[in-house]
């Protein structure tokens, strides 16, 4: 284990993983007493792995890295080298392990969105029902009793939205609901179940994480229980979720999903060894000078080629 989390931080350390267009090289993220400055630098990419309660059987997830506290928007824009990346994530991770441990593969089975309700009334009509109902869904998963579920589920929920003013009655009845929709778990409710699920998701990205450092040898970030390879190689990201994802559950065909494509505007891609102002990004505007200017400084510092063995000849977005 320490082996592979010391391999897997060297490729960290050796890879410039910057956002592109950023001027300033630091993002202001959530609201209110949340608000921080998230700074984007090469510094902060080391990663550790914490378990929890004094057992190697609890928690184990893999922590550290910028990206990690980085808004899905910007995770978009990451590039590795200079490579345009893609991320992948487990649909309803969670969920679809407890069915697991119940013997039900939840996709085969059942194959219906697990946050999804009806029939809720008594609510503010503003309310993001299916995204309340996924907040209130894990917080109760990961908590030990109902009280602190709903008191997590607002401290969570943005500041002057109508989640956060919910009352005890309204989240308890939403509660309620999905309790008889996942019926098989209903049990796991408020049973302090998480810290034992973050173990098995922890299984599933340490496979990953072996599986990239050893065998594809290219950087992966991992965000719990999603993935970001440089483009090209989410392709073999999607086999290696699925296969990782068996032989830890014992159930096949996970849900898996991009949350980045590039593929309509592939062919359009310049070649690399172009000029840099022939290298336009497509997506959203080309990269900041403050990217290329750390790029080359990161590439010289490190003693790096042009471009690492991993970068792919067959298809990449750069």
């Amino acid at each position: 284990m320490r082996a592979l989390l010391l391999d897997y931080i060297n490729i960290l350390e050796h890879t410039h993983i910057n956002i592109y267009d950023l001027e300033t090289a630091v993002l202001t993220i959530g609201d209110g007493k949340k608000k921080m400055q998230l700074q984007i630098n090469q510094q902060d990419k080391r990663v550790r792995r914490i378990f929890n309660n004094s057992r190697w059987d609890q928690g184990g997830r893999f922590y550290g890295g910028w990206w990690q506290r980085c808004p899905k928007n910007y995770r978009k824009k990451i590039q590795f080298d200079g490579i345009m990346t893609a991320e992948i994530d487990f649909s309803g991770l969670h969920i679809v392990i407890l069915y697991a441990q119940e013997g039900i593969n939840y996709w085969a089975e059942v194959n219906e969105d697990p946050y999804e309700l009806h029939g809720i009334n008594d609510i503010d009509p503003d309310v993001d029902l299916r995204a309340a109902a996924k907040l209130l869904l894990l917080t109760a998963i990961n908590s030990d009793d109902t009280k602190k579920t709903f008191k997590a589920f607002r401290s969570q929920s943005a500041n002057g939205s109508p989640e956060k003013k919910m009352t005890d009655g309204q989240l308890s009845a939403m509660l309620h609901q999905l309790a008889q929709k996942h019926e098989p778990i209903a049990n796991k409710l408020a049973s302090g179940a998480g810290i034992d699920l973050m173990y098995v998701d922890s299984q599933i990205t340490e496979k990953l994480i072996e599986k990239f450092t050893y065998v594809y040898t290219c950087p992966i970030l991992t965000v719990h229980d999603s993935y970001i390879v440089p483009f090209g190689y989410d392709h073999f990201l999607y086999q290696e979720m699925q296969a990782a994802f068996e032989e830890v559950t014992g159930v096949t065909h996970p849900v898996v999903e991009h949350t980045t494509e590039y593929f309509d505007v592939i062919e359009q891609e310049p070649h690399p060894d172009n000029p840099v102002e022939l290298q336009q990004d497509h997506y959203s505007g080309p990269p900041s000078q403050r990217h290329l200017t750390e790029m080359e400084l990161f590439r010289k510092f490190k003693g790096k080629p042009l471009w690492e063995d991993w970068v792919p000849d067959w298809t990449a977005v750069y």
